[in-house]
């Protein structure tokens, strides 16, 4: 995952992404025979497997080619099978720090994988964990260093897709 040259992590990416796509394609005509599930359960076992150690690599010490890498692996998971493990709060945190990267294509695909329905739902539910990203976003987009505004930015960007009933009044937000 940590390998720096550009071309090894675009190779690899472009791997994994025809492995997954072959791996849904077999594992649909597998579910199709009864004696045959325990081979599909195995090929999503996997795949939880590789979203699990991509998570486990968007630590905020990770460096660009590993946390890109990460998400590139993590982009091309979700568009193939979707968020196959459950949701937790350590990973959307991860998931929500790559926002603050110094890198645009990291917060881009990080972005787009926040944006994600199941992912918008548990949001919807983790009143405690949204509360305080208006306010951290204000206080990022009032900053003199063009990188906290970038992060806010995308922080605000992301809270547009929010739903509707997560319980913040858009009208006590400190921008009007």
């Amino acid at each position: 995952m940590g390998n720096p040259s550009a071309s090894f992590r675009q190779q690899m990416a472009s791997s994994i992404q025809k492995f997954l796509v072959k791996l849904r394609d077999s594992g649909a005509s597998l579910r199709r025979r009864p004696e045959e599930q325990w081979r599909a359960e195995l090929y999503t076992e996997w795949v939880r497997w590789l979203v699990n150690r991509c998570l486990d690599h968007l630590a905020p010490d990770s460096n660009f080619s590993r946390r890109f890498l990460a998400l590139q692996l993590l982009q091309s998971a979700n568009r193939t099978f979707g968020w196959v493990v459950p949701v937790q709060l350590a990973d959307s945190a991860s998931l929500v720090d790559c926002l603050f990267d110094s890198f645009e294509s990291n917060q881009q695909t990080a972005l787009e994988l926040l944006q994600d329905p199941q992912l918008r739902d548990f949001y919807g539910r983790e009143m405690a964990l949204v509360q305080f990203y208006p306010d951290s976003a204000t206080t990022l987009a009032g900053s003199i260093r063009p990188a906290d505004t970038n992060a806010a930015c995308y922080l605000f960007r992301w809270m547009t897709h929010w739903p509707v009933h997560v319980g913040l009044d858009r009208a006590d937000w400190p921008i009007r």
